[in-house]
């Protein structure tokens, strides 16, 4: 394999990129870079070159013990949401925040909570993780398995309590740098409990929060579950992401991603001009709140089935909802909104498995001019 090696550097250092896709060699070269001779000696060595480039394109993520408290990159949400921290912008000075409620009944055993709750955080590298000022996070060493408490109230005053506790943790406020990036406090009344649940997603996205709750009312539910450690982290898998990006296979898709998008941008929308408050009318240091509608199943199933009828997903039916209300406030109708994407790679079988932020944004372009109606 050295042979191949110095084969593709040599191309290389011609300005001859090789790559493979489904197992054909592809290249790019300037013009009158790949001689006859170059070309021969290709072919004489095809199979080789496609097999040395193919184990490197699709080199599998592996975990790194050795590593595993050493910092690492920032994805480029996680650089954004670090940026929306502070105030320097308007509407800035706040952190993306998830708050989730659990109820369980009967009154829960706070003993077999706190051990279900530290048993999850030894599991997931992401929940003993900080995000340092300067753009790099890492997974604290030895970090301390933090307390949890449980507030009593009984029923006739307990809805008192729950909303206090509410009120507190909804809108909890994290410095990015000091663990833990996360709350867990119990509320309980003679009849159930409800456990509170706080994290900065700066270490965790939505999909993340699913997978903790449900470690916990597994561990919490049957004593005899063994929660293992997935078999890679979510640094294995940012390190790995990394590299890939070194690859030409990755370096002539990006390329070709990014002239797409250079392409549009001339005739591309700006964000939805939105009503603001003036300057010094609390543009600073906001706060944000939490609307909410319901559907109930059978509400739901009805909405899809209307969708599906207009060859729409139920996903793409409310996104287009969202960019009808966002039309109704905005100066101008033709416009681009931030859609949220769930982008974990698939690298490893336990994706799915792993607390972290593998959030990513894509752009969409909305025009309803020549809309009447939803």
């Amino acid at each position: 394999m050295d042979n191949i090696k110095k084969l593709i550097d040599k191309y290389s250092d011609k300005g001859i990129k090789l790559w493979t896709d489904n197992g054909q060699l592809h290249f790019k070269a300037p013009a009158g870079a790949m001689t006859a001779a170059d070309k021969t000696e290709l072919k004489a060595n095809k199979q080789a070159v496609i097999d040395y480039l193919s184990a490197i394109e699709n080199e599998p993520v592996t975990h790194n013990e050795e590593d595993a408290y050493k910092p690492f990159t920032l994805t480029p949400i996680q650089n954004s949401y670090l940026l929306g921290r502070n105030s320097i912008y308007d509407y800035g000075g706040i952190g993306c925040h998830a708050y989730v409620e659990v109820r369980i009944a009967p009154r829960c055993d706070i003993d077999k909570v706190r051990k279900a709750w530290h048993t999850v955080i030894l599991r997931h590298d992401m929940l003993r993780a900080v995000v340092e000022k300067e753009g790099i996070q890492r997974v604290v060493e030895n970090a301390p398995l933090p307390e949890i408490k449980e507030l009593y109230a009984p029923d006739s005053e307990y809805e008192k309590l729950h909303m206090s506790v509410r009120e507190r943790m909804h809108k909890k406020k994290y410095e990015s740098d000091v663990y833990p990036l996360h709350e867990l406090t119990v509320t309980s009344c003679d009849s159930y409990s409800i456990l509170h649940f706080s994290m900065d997603m700066l270490v965790a996205d939505s999909v993340s929060a699913s997978i903790i709750l449900g470690d916990i009312l597994r561990c919490y539910y049957d004593n005899d579950t063994e929660l293992r450690k997935p078999a890679v982290s979510f640094r294995d898998i940012m390190v790995h992401e990394q590299k890939r990006k070194t690859t030409t296979k990755y370096q002539v898709e990006h390329s070709k991603t990014m002239k797409y998008w250079k392409d549009r941008l001339p005739e591309f929308p700006e964000e939805p001009k939105l009503p603001l408050l003036a300057d010094g009318e609390g543009r600073t240091n906001a706060e944000f709140s939490h609307m909410e509608i319901r559907l109930g199943n059978d509400e739901w199933e009805s909405f899809k089935e209307t969708a599906k009828k207009k060859k729409l997903t139920g996903s793409s039916a409310v996104l287009a909802a969202y960019a009808e209300i966002l039309r109704l406030w905005s100066y101008d109708e033709h416009f681009c909104i931030n859609t949220t994407i769930m982008n974990r790679p698939a690298v490893h079988e336990q994706i799915y498995d792993i607390v972290g932020d593998f959030t990513n944004i894509d752009l969409l372009e909305v025009d309803v001019n020549d809309c009447k109606t939803f």
